[in-house]
């Protein structure tokens, strides 16, 4: 992707570049649920590991979730751009996505 520098060209390609990883990410769970039923059927190699692969399974799950996610908000943000970037208030759009962002940490930690 680009970056934000104020002509149309070099921001309005953005959207199709996250519709692109939408769908790569899309495919990547798709393959995940396939897998997690290969070795919920017992199908699935090595299954004397799956302690250690669920771990690793579920990593990938939750790491493409958040992939996911995150460019369907991202292109959505992106396509309510006005055509003119210098009418955005950065500042205010910059706050707004900060505070709406999750906390990876309960209310009073910090570390």
């Amino acid at each position: 992707m680009m970056a934000v520098g104020g002509s149309s060209p070099s921001w309005r390609s953005i959207p199709g570049a996250l519709s692109a990883l939408i769908d790569d990410t899309t495919a990547k769970l798709r393959f995940g649920e396939m897998i997690a039923r290969q070795y919920l059927d017992g199908l699935g190699p090595f299954q004397q590991r799956l302690p250690l692969s669920g771990l690793m399974w579920r990593f990938l799950w939750e790491y493409n979730t958040t992939v996911l996610r995150w460019a369907r908000w991202a292109r959505a943000e992106v396509e309510a751009w006005p055509d003119d970037l210098s009418e955005l208030d950065v500042t205010a759009g910059f706050s707004r996505i900060v505070s709406a962002a999750s906390r990876p940490w309960p209310d009073q930690e910090t570390e």
